[in-house]
């Protein structure tokens, strides 16, 4: 009397099996897989995103302390703001005198 029990012969994986099988599930889920993956990185960037900007990780008091330290370490160089403006009054009057009568270099004298 036979028993039709099937046994492997080895008892590892077979690899070309689990590659076919792998190849398939490839070609047959590739753009689903490319769906879910683009889903969850706009889902990823969004809240990366809505963090950054609704749920900040700085109180009241890193907050004061960081505008002192950044007004304190800002100076008004008055000399060369002065310096700045003669420049430009300079500038415009020279531009307001209008052009001087130049020589003309491709009319015929």
């Amino acid at each position: 009397m036979e028993i039709g029990i099937k046994t492997r012969k080895d008892k590892g994986t077979n690899r070309a099996t689990f590659v076919e099988s792998l190849a398939s599930f490839w070609n047959k889920g590739y753009k689903i897989i490319f769906a879910l993956f683009l889903l969850a990185m706009i889902g990823a960037g969004a809240y990366v995103w809505y963090r950054s900007l609704y749920a900040p990780a700085w109180n009241d008091q890193e907050k004061a302390t960081y505008r002192a330290m950044k007004d304190s370490g800002i100076s008004f160089d008055e000399e060369a703001f002065s310096e700045a403006v003669k420049i430009v009054e300079e500038r415009k009057s020279e531009y307001s005198q209008g052009q001087q009568e130049s020589r003309d270099i491709f009319k015929k004298y």
